[in-house]
């Protein structure tokens, strides 16, 4: 026998006739004091509500915190929440014995912390038990505004579309991710350029974040949640891109972040491992560069990098891992001590680590600088570094280091030659100034348009390392140089922007463009480490790839052995690349072979080596290089300078051909060429006919040639056939591959 009430939430109620608690308390349902608000109307006032417990959280030791709550049928009005967290910290034993589908009756105060209504609990009882739960409301991201998850405050849900992890920085600490839709979220500066339109980036990114937790607030959770499984949990582990649907919890916000809401699982979470580990990316060529930062390297124990022998057992086998993986012939890093280069350096002991443990008969060496500039300059513990494959490449003169005040990290220049071939390439490494706290220029501080802090101060230092590597500092005007580094700047900011303006091609943005990243923060992705080429280099390049090895991987996996339990501690304590760093490296495939004419002329016009594309001209006039040339638009200094393989005339005369009939209907092409004892390897044919489509070549024979100086002439041929309907072209062409 059973005894069915009616309690003032207006919902059944049944209890065995052994066990008749009918509650004769007045209860106000959950979603009325939850309200249609941002707080609830009855904040600091004493309740009495009831609902079905839902999940449950735990706090920093453990242990069940609270319960979350949510009325049965709820009042039809999308507008308020039928759920509610109770904190009910003290309530021991009865709190530890409450079960997921208890009917409950609370007694509590309401108040808000941060932006979620909590009813903090004086007591509560359990009504009945193994009551069906009220069914999760699906929810889909993007919010439609920051305030909306307020009307599923407390609630089951379901975000039933496939999400991104986009962020696992937390994922070893506090056991939670960042999911976002539509993949991972990007810097908005990376895609949009600052100011109104990365604003706009940022304020779509914020609307498109849930964090998945794990439902506690302890620390170091051991196991740590959500990892694949496997052989080890450093290879399982759940990396930035991997996926998931059908996540299931209860929607709550325990920031006062707007963009801070979390989803407390009450169903395990299944995750699929969309972005897999994988070997370094292929990028072809016959000369490879690679950019590191090597997380503050230090041999020096205590200072900024490991803090203990252990830590820096761990980071030197992680790093050199990554390097022999890399394969590179030439690494310009960061991040390394500033402590010279004798046997106790820190370039000192990564070499003789990286030549121990190569195996493929590759002998590595370091370039050793004693010229480095004194203080204030040298102001900071960390420098650039170069290390070079004795087999592959060879040293041309010294490196040097960019001595101008405007940088703390000096710019580290050094001209390579190619043994096999005798071509060389200049490699500048940099690391520029970060975007943490402003220096003391006012222009320095963060301007609210996404670059950050210390903006101006990049860009300075931008324009002084274009300004430089145009005097050929290594004293080789070999015209190949490569900009590598940790710029400390997305795509689309000012630094990088004054680099392209200098006639720099941004290769990374080239080859990998919007979808690229090297570096994670706060869960929005971009390339703050570049690969920069002048033109002729640019051609050459086979591919400028970025090598995910480290940014998608949770810091768990770092060497550091502090903020982590002692089983996290254990994880990829190995000689593995993967988390070496917390920046991405990037390699460069470079062509560094004697160019063919064609390649040449195609270098020195900017445009690409295969002929598919034709790059905007320095001039930033929106002009192509090729159309330029063709129509002699900006033959000025301010230009790509003319080459004597350029095909533009002298003195203004147009390199367009001139097309026209004479007085007896016959076609006539005139065009300025250079001569032939100056051409070197540019062909000039005209083509005529009545088919567009079937354009024969006419015989310059019998042109009229009238020299214009030394180098050019001009010519006119006359195609002899009359017809109603006549066409010709010009076509100018190069030898080559």
């Amino acid at each position: 026998m059973r005894i069915i009430t009616t309690n003032a939430v207006g919902n059944d109620e049944w209890v065995g006739i052994d066990d008749i608690r009918i509650s004769a308390l007045p209860l106000t349902p959950i979603y009325t004091i939850q309200g249609s608000g941002d707080t609830s109307p009855f904040t600091g006032q004493t309740v009495n509500t009831g609902g079905i417990v839902t999940g449950f959280f735990k706090g920093t030791l453990g242990a069940r915190e609270g319960f979350y709550l949510q009325d049965r049928v709820g009042d039809g009005n999308p507008l308020t929440s039928e759920g509610l967290y109770v904190f009910a910290g003290s309530s021991g034993a009865p709190l530890a014995a409450l079960q997921v589908g208890d009917s409950v009756i609370v007694s509590g105060t309401v108040g808000e912390v941060a932006t979620s209504t909590r009813l903090t609990s004086t007591s509560f009882s359990v009504i009945s038990s193994g009551n069906s739960l009220p069914a999760a409301v699906p929810v889909t991201l993007p919010f439609p505004a920051l305030t909306d998850p307020e009307r599923f405050e407390g609630m089951l849900v379901t975000l039933e579309q496939t999400l991104t992890v986009t962020d696992n920085f937390y994922l070893g600490r506090f056991g939670e991710v960042t999911l976002s839709s539509g993949g991972i979220l990007p810097q908005p500066t990376h895609i949009a350029l600052p100011g109104a339109a990365a604003l706009a980036v940022q304020a779509a990114n914020d609307l498109n974040r849930v964090i998945l937790d794990d439902g506690s607030s302890q620390q170091y959770p051991d196991p740590t949640p959500y990892l694949f499984g496997g052989a080890t949990q450093a290879e399982n582990t759940l990396r930035g891109g991997d996926t998931i649907s059908g996540a299931t919890g209860v929607l709550y916000s325990h920031s006062s972040n707007p963009a801070g809401w979390r989803l407390q699982p009450t169903a395990a979470p299944v995750f699929v491992r969309a972005n897999p580990r994988s070997a370094p990316p292929a990028v072809g060529g016959n000369l490879k560069v690679a950019g590191i930062s090597a997380y503050n390297f230090f041999t020096e124990l205590g200072s900024r990098g490991a803090t203990n022998a252990t830590e820096f057992d761990r980071q030197r086998a992680h790093l050199v891992a990554a390097l022999v993986s890399i394969d590179a012939d030439i690494f310009g890093l960061s991040e390394l001590q500033n402590n010279g280069y004798g046997t106790g350096s820190a370039l000192a002991a990564l070499v003789a680590a990286l030549n121990a443990a190569v195996t493929n008969g590759s002998v590595y060496a370091f370039v050793s600088h004693t010229g480095y500039p004194a203080p204030p300059v040298d102001a900071d513990a960390i420098m650039c570094g170069f290390i070079y494959k004795t087999n592959t490449v060879e040293l041309v003169g010294n490196s040097v280091f960019n001595a101008d005040s405007i940088f703390i990290r000096p710019p580290l220049a050094q001209t390579f030659r190619k043994s096999s071939n005798g071509e060389k390439i200049t490699v500048c490494v940099n690391h520029f100034k970060s975007k943490g706290v402003a220096g003391t220029n006012y222009q320095d501080q963060d301007q609210g348009d996404g670059q950050g802090a210390n903006n101006y101060t990049r860009t300075q230092q931008s324009q002084a390392l274009a300004t430089w590597l145009t005097t050929f500092p290594t004293g080789d005007s070999d015209p190949d140089i490569l900009i590598i580094g940790n710029l400390n700047a997305f795509a689309k900011e000012d630094p990088i922007a004054s680099l392209v303006k200098a006639g720099y091609t941004n290769l990374t943005e080239r080859d990998q463009g919007a979808t690229g990243f090297t570096f994670n923060i706060n869960g929005q992705w971009g390339h703050l480490d570049h690969a920069l080429a002048t033109p002729g280099l640019a051609a050459r390049v086979n591919r400028a790839e970025a090598w995910h090895c480290n940014s998608p991987e949770p810091r768990t996996l770092d060497y550091n052995t502090e903020f982590k339990s002692a089983n996290q501690q254990l994880m990829n304590s190995g000689a593995t690349p993967w988390r070496f760093s917390d920046h991405d490296p990037i390699l460069i495939g470079i062509n560094l072979d004697s160019p063919s004419p064609l390649q040449t002329w195609r270098a020195l016009h900017g445009l690409a080596s295969d002929g598919s594309q034709d790059l905007a001209s320095a001039a930033s006039d929106g002009v192509a290089n090729l159309l330029k040339y063709a129509f002699n638009m900006a033959p000025n200094a301010d230009d790509l300078p003319r080459m004597n393989v350029s095909v533009l005339a002298p003195g203004g005369n147009s390199g367009l051909a001139r097309i026209f009939r004479d007085g007896n209907g016959r076609l006539v092409v005139e065009f300025v060429r250079r001569k032939a004892a100056t051409n070197p390897g540019i062909n000039y044919q005209v083509q005529t006919g009545e088919d567009l489509t079937n354009l024969q070549p006419l015989d310059l024979t019998g042109a009229t040639l009238a020299s214009l100086d030394t180098t050019w002439e001009r010519v006119t041929a006359t195609d002899p056939a009359v017809t109603a309907k006549r066409f010709g072209r010009l076509n100018i062409s190069t030898f080559g591959p």
